[in-house]
């Protein structure tokens, strides 16, 4: 069957397969770059999204922190600061919920899961908040780890963000965020701790190593942003550490921090509202730094969705043009060779069919055929490859063909003239 196939068909199922694994290739790759294309779009939503999450943690954090101090206080004072940061946080909350709803986070991925778990929990959030003005009233530990566990889960959606991409500015700006945000959460529970045992004038049994702990937290948390931050990121961070308000939160810290280490830890002789007034500007120090930070992480997620877009376009413009070139050189290819054999076969059928057939004629009508002066056409095959080769052996047949012809007529002529 192969063997009585057309040349044509042969060539043809010979780059055939090649053409077809090139175009599953090329689709496959061309595929590959649109999803990573639209992986960059939503790893930039998804970025946005975070960034703005970040609001509603600093107003949880005061919430919080305002909520523990009026708790530890026996609800006796500052009710009104926690009213309006409920207010405050309400708004933040709205927000949240409505760039949640419409955000494209993928339903199988762990960021999707981390949105879904952080909207869920705000079902209860306003009956947990009036619990803490019914009686009995909770501890500080309980209305503590109450906007805690919240924070925790919003602070979990960020963390995520790494995982959606592979651009190391992307992902060296995510982890600079994420530690910074870990720092300001830590020292917004030192803020809220140190309020509700200043608003009491002692701590509760339990809460003194928690202090040591959230300080412990801090470092920790400070040294891993210094680890992935940029020069002009450690810049901001370490600019406000000459401020006032960041000076008088460290010089009240470390009187706390001496009680520590002498062992005197059950009185706090400082005064509430300036502890909060001053950590409280620290903490805004901090989200203005986040904020600077945060920008970063936007500029970085377009610039990784701008390179991904161009690289996409150029990857796919690259494969058309790989796919098309190869296309059309296959089919240069088959012309070239089944071009010049039809055009053999075409002339080998004139000559022995019309030619030949027509100089015998001529020959016999002719009274002295060695007169005749005849040039054979040659094939119009100018190649140097087999094919041309055997055109050029066909001419040289042709050319004896007319020579055994002429000489036989000659012949003929000869005999009949004798006779």
């Amino acid at each position: 069957m192969i063997r009585n196939m057309q040349i044509r068909s042969k060539l043809i199922a010979v780059l055939v397969i090649p053409l077809v694994a090139l175009t599953v290739l090329a689709a496959i790759g061309i595929g590959a770059n649109v999803a990573r294309g639209v992986q960059a779009d939503r790893v930039n939503d998804q970025t946005a999204f975070a960034v703005s999450l970040s609001t509603l943690v600093h107003e949880l954090q005061k919430e919080r922190d305002l909520s523990a101090g009026w708790v530890r206080s026996g609800r006796d004072a500052g009710y009104g600061g926690v009213v309006a940061q409920r207010m405050a946080t309400n708004e933040a909350l709205r927000v949240f919920r409505r760039d949640a709803e419409n955000l494209d986070a993928g339903d199988d991925s762990l960021f999707g899961r981390r949105v879904d778990t952080a909207v869920r929990q705000f079902v209860r959030f306003d009956a947990e908040r009036q619990r803490i003005e019914q009686d009995p009233p909770p501890t500080v530990e309980w209305t503590l780890d109450l906007y805690s566990n919240l924070i925790a889960n919003l602070l979990g959606v960020e963390s995520e963000l790494g995982g959606q991409t592979d651009d190391r500015n992307l992902i060296r700006n995510i982890a600079t965020f994420v530690a910074l945000g870990r720092f300001k959460e830590a020292a917004s529970q030192e803020r809220g701790l140190v309020y509700a045992a200043a608003s009491a004038g002692e701590f509760a049994p339990g809460q003194f190593q928690r202090f040591a702990t959230i300080l412990g937290a801090q470092d920790t948390w400070r040294a891993q942003f210094n680890t992935t931050s940029s020069g002009a990121q450690s810049s901001r961070l370490q600019a406000i550490q000459s401020s006032p308000d960041v000076l008088q939160t460290n010089e009240l810290r470390n009187f706390l921090r001496n009680a520590l280490f002498t062992g005197d830890a059950s009185n706090v002789e400082l005064d509430p509202r300036e502890w909060f007034l001053r950590s409280s500007g620290r903490i805004d120090l901090l989200r203005g730094v986040e904020t600077a930070v945060a920008g970063d992480v936007a500029a970085a997620s377009t610039a990784a969705q701008s390179s991904a877009r161009r690289e996409a376009v150029l990857y796919t413009v690259l494969l058309v043009l790989v796919l098309a070139l190869t296309i059309a050189l296959s089919l240069w290819l088959i012309r070239s060779i089944v071009g010049p054999l039809r055009t053999l076969t075409r002339s080998a059928n004139e000559v022995a069919e019309e030619r030949l057939p027509g100089l015998v004629d001529k020959l016999h009508q002719t009274a002295d055929p060695r007169k005749l002066d005849i040039v054979p056409e040659p094939v119009p095959v100018k190649s140097n490859d087999e094919i041309g080769q055997v055109s050029t052996a066909f001419n040289s047949v042709h050319r004896v063909a007319i020579q055994v012809a002429t000489e036989q007529a000659a012949l003929r002529k000869s005999i009949g003239d004798m006779f």
